[in-house]
């Protein structure tokens, strides 16, 4: 068993539905749904503490009439409030996953890794139940330059003991420095090799149906913008090794 759990865009990632039930993406719920103190006064009474300080609260897109989410980043946690009584934590559903073992554990040049996140979005999965991408996120510094891998591993809400999907490449960044005297700065187009990555998801009935793309833009040194190329490849989570390759890989 590869993690342990106590009850339990980068936003970036567009979903793509194929199904009747359609993954929720989340945004920011306003202030009107969440109101003055609730979040101080809901999680000192939650089975597990959440921290405030470290707590956003959000809503369905399309529907931000329904629960009340929140994500603690610190943990990470998320929690679901009735959307009747949001206030009464007693009914309240709680998913801690701070004992979740990542299945590509986030790596940091420098300092401490950053702790693990829950991406805002809920994606269905088989019969009523939802999974949520627990991301891990490895940064690199360069010389000019940075890089930053997000990689998911999608665990469901009614059975979080086993990632349905892991190790999934889910958004990337690489800036290269590629000028290196104040001669090449004046004559290039572009100082920097970048590259750019997301994924998009296709549902069908059921996880073992769901079906990946990783679309990816690479803008060459010293080439003008519209240089830049992009790259559609579909993959098995379970079999690719995509991850390793994405934006490049991790040095």
């Amino acid at each position: 068993m590869k993690m342990s759990v106590s009850l339990a865009l980068l936003v970036g990632v567009n979903l793509v539905v194929a199904a009747p039930r359609q993954a929720v993406t989340l945004k920011t719920a306003p202030a009107g749904r969440v109101g003055t103190g609730l979040i101080r006064s809901v999680c000192p009474q939650l089975p597990v503490p959440c921290d405030p300080a470290d707590v956003t609260a959000w809503v369905g897109k399309r529907d931000g009439t329904g629960p009340l989410y929140l994500i603690d980043a610190g943990r990470p946690m998320l929690v679901s409030l009735d959307a009747a009584e949001p206030a009464r934590a007693d009914l309240a559903r709680q998913w801690d996953f701070r004992g979740y073992v990542h299945s590509t554990p986030p790596v940091a040049q420098f300092g401490s890794p950053e702790p693990l996140k829950i991406d805002p979005a809920l994606y269905p999965v088989e019969g009523a139940g939802w999974a949520v991408a627990i991301v891990s996120i490895s940064r690199e510094m360069y010389s000019g330059g940075w890089a930053s891998y997000h990689v998911a591993d999608f665990v469901s809400l009614d059975a979080p003991a086993k990632a349905l999907h892991e190790a999934v490449p889910y958004l990337c960044f690489k800036v290269i420095r590629a000028c290196f005297s104040e001669r090449e700065y004046r004559r290039s187009r572009h100082c920097h090799e970048e590259s750019s990555g997301h994924l998009t998801i296709r549902f069908g009935e059921g996880e073992a149906s769901w079906r990946f793309m990783w679309h990816e833009t690479h803008w060459p040194a010293h080439a003008p913008r519209w240089r830049q190329t992009t790259t559609h490849v579909p993959f098995d989570a379970a079999s690719d090794s995509t991850a390793a390759a994405f934006c490049g890989g991790p040095s």
